[in-house]
């Protein structure tokens, strides 16, 4: 991002004509994509101190949903929530946690450019409710054999611009609300990611409660 601004700015001092709107264009941008970047490794370098408060966490996956519900339209994917009919209470930081769903969508987003389906699912792991699973799958390109031990090594990345900090992040934030994330390609194509976290609340976990919305 530094080297296209000191490029410009260097051909605008050699020029003595200033920078035109394209140029200022140009370095509004990468100024952009600095802050991002900074803010990645500045998130990866502190602590992670959830704030906790109580809430039903089917609230989390329908506000993500909804928040990439245009995307998903404009790629032709279609979008699968699957919840439980009862509340899901979780202790935990609601925007910590929003912010982990949120890459795990955009992420299964980036890999289906030309359609397909993104699920969903809340739901608790045993007959005393006492963890909430959430799985993001998607029928995209799935995951490279070399790659799914590495998904959540810091700086590691596929993508060209990216800075291989999301998904560890998303490990961190995870594992500070005493939880687990993994990820794994499915048999019928696409990859999973699937969280584990501890619930607030009793909730009956037979499977007949959860109904699909959307």
């Amino acid at each position: 991002a530094l080297m296209p601004m000191k490029i410009l700015v260097q051909d605008a001092r050699e020029r003595r004509g200033g920078l035109v709107a394209e140029d200022l264009a140009v370095i509004d941008h990468e100024i952009a994509r600095l802050e991002t970047a900074v803010s990645r490794f500045l998130d990866f370098a502190r602590p992670i101190k959830p704030e906790e408060t109580l809430f039903d966490f089917r609230s989390i996956v329908e506000e993500s949903m909804q928040l990439i519900d245009g995307r998903a339209h404009a790629q032709r994917v279609r979008l699968k929530p699957q919840l439980p009919v009862l509340p899901v209470m979780a202790t935990a930081d609601k925007d910590q946690l929003r912010q982990v769903l949120m890459n795990l969508l955009l992420n299964a987003l980036d890999s289906m450019p030309s359609g397909g389906q993104l699920t969903v699912a809340v739901t608790t792991s045993d007959a005393n409710a006492r963890r909430l699973r959430l799985s993001v799958i998607d029928s995209g390109y799935g995951l490279a054999p070399e790659i799914v031990g590495r998904l959540f090594e810091p700086f590691f990345s596929t993508k060209e611009t990216g800075s291989g900090l999301g998904l560890s992040i998303c490990r961190q934030i995870v594992e500070a609300h005493h939880g687990t994330i993994t990820g794994r390609n499915v048999e019928a194509g696409g990859a999973e990611f699937l969280i584990e976290l501890p619930c607030a609340a009793h909730l009956p976990s037979d499977k007949n409660n959860a109904h699909e919305r959307g």
